[in-house]
């Protein structure tokens, strides 16, 4: 029989352990796959919770659709689509609070537009005319949204719908409610202006259970019963139909809306001549050219002398007989009328004028001595030419239309230059003489 024996291991000094160390180790790298772990962990987490409210939130929307589908199967009358259960309409409105109270207080969001019921025999009457045995079907849709970003991958975000669908026939043949039919009304802010007017539209129909539909006559259109603020580009006469409807009838009304374009800034009114200026002997052709600004829209020339147009440039106008004519334009556009006037002179051929003249004596005392002068021009003599004489005795002084002056006497002594200018259609001339005053 062979005997055993047994020796005890002995470790090498170098393999011993050092636990303080590795304990440090240990605790460190625990941290850290926590910290890795934690994360991932509150995600799925949240996921489960997430797919938990989801659930119940599927369940909610399936007990709304049945508990109003067994309502509406005793009382298919009693639904006003559209509308929220209130206090006062909850007896005419049985379906829709049946629906809404079942979800109330859930993860899920029903409103009264998610609530909708059909009947099988007439679902264009349905409920005014339900017979026997006909199936009623209710249809709730519930609007949920998503905790974790992670579901949203998979429901294609985080808001998501879901609807349920149930149906019952009726028990017992239901007394039809009858919904007092609409009277459709609404006032507006504005019914004039200019361009771009801004129209605020105020519903005030009577009526429950009312869809509105909004035509503003421009081609836009809008369903609900506060339409936004409205705005009109273009200038015109627009009507605003407001349709209202519930299962008692429809009702219309409308209301005109008048825009127009701004005013524009008056006109301004001017015009040139050819020859310019305007003046020149008997028969005198004269051509008239608008330069009025502000874009007018009509004009009116009266030429002075009994003949009148209305066009922008009219033909070339000749005067026949001798005379100054006032000519007066008048421009018009939509935002007021301006006039302008002008003088046209229509005379004999004048000839250039020379200015002549001699004063005598040509040195005197001042305070005493009289300067006299003699008017010599030529050219001056012709009728109808707008002759004119103009002094300047060189201190000061002068006088104009007159051919000769009175003496002139001088108050301080010095060198002094009379001047005469003859003028008339024919042209301008000017001469002067100097003149001694002493003391």
């Amino acid at each position: 029989m062979r005997s055993i024996s047994w020796r005890r291991a002995v470790r090498p000094p170098s393999a011993t352990r050092t636990p303080g160390r590795r304990a440090s180790r240990s605790q460190g790298q625990a941290v850290v796959e926590l910290a890795l772990i934690l994360p991932i962990f509150l995600i799925l987490v949240a996921s489960a919770l997430d797919l938990g409210r989801l659930f119940y939130s599927q369940i909610s929307v399936n007990d709304a659709a049945r508990e109003a589908a067994l309502e509406a199967s005793q009382n298919p009358t009693s639904f006003i689509p559209n509308t929220a259960c209130t206090s006062a309409n909850k007896a005419d409105n049985k379906v829709m609070c049946r629906a809404t109270n079942e979800s109330r207080g859930s993860f899920v969001t029903v409103d009264p537009t998610d609530v909708t019921m059909q009947c099988s025999t007439f679902p264009a009457s349905c409920p005014t005319l339900p017979a026997l045995g006909e199936t009623v079907s209710v249809t709730v849709t519930g609007h949920f949204r998503l905790i974790t970003p992670l579901l949203a991958i998979f429901f294609g975000g985080q808001n998501t719908t879901f609807s349920s669908t149930a149906s019952a026939q009726l028990l017992s043949t239901p007394t039809a409610v009858t919904i007092p039919g609409p009277v459709a009304s609404f006032t507006v802010d504005h019914d004039t202006g200019l361009t771009p007017l801004v129209v605020q539209v105020s519903d005030s129909s009577t009526g429950t259970g009312l869809s509105y539909g909004w035509a503003f006559g421009d081609g836009n259109t809008y369903v609900g019963r506060t339409p936004p603020a409205h705005t009109y580009p273009a200038s015109g006469i627009f009507t605003i139909t407001l349709t209202v409807s519930n299962t008692g009838g429809t009702s219309v009304a409308t209301h005109n809306i008048t825009v127009s374009d701004p005013a524009p800034a008056p006109p301004v009114a001017s015009f040139n001549t050819n020859p310019e200026p305007p003046t020149g002997p008997v028969p005198f052709a004269v051509q008239f050219f608008d330069s009025s600004t502000g874009t007018p829209t009509s004009w009116a020339w009266n030429f002075g002398d009994g003949t009148v147009s209305s066009v922008k440039n009219p033909p070339v106008h000749t005067y026949s007989t001798f005379g100054s004519f006032n000519v007066t334009l008048t421009v018009t556009n939509g935002g007021g009328t301006d006039t302008v006037t002008r003088v046209v002179h229509a005379n004999t051929v004048c000839p250039h004028p020379q200015s002549l003249f001699t004063v005598s004596p040509m040195t005197g005392r001042k305070n005493i001595t009289q300067f006299d002068t003699t008017n010599s021009s030529t050219g001056m003599s012709t009728a109808g030419c707008n002759n004119i004489w103009s002094w300047n005795f060189g201190d000061g002084s002068g006088i104009s239309s007159s051919q000769s002056p009175a003496n002139h006497v001088y108050t301080k002594r010095g060198d002094y230059t009379i001047e005469l200018t003859a003028s008339n259609y024919g042209g301008t001339s000017t001469t002067s003489v100097t003149v001694t005053v002493t003391n």
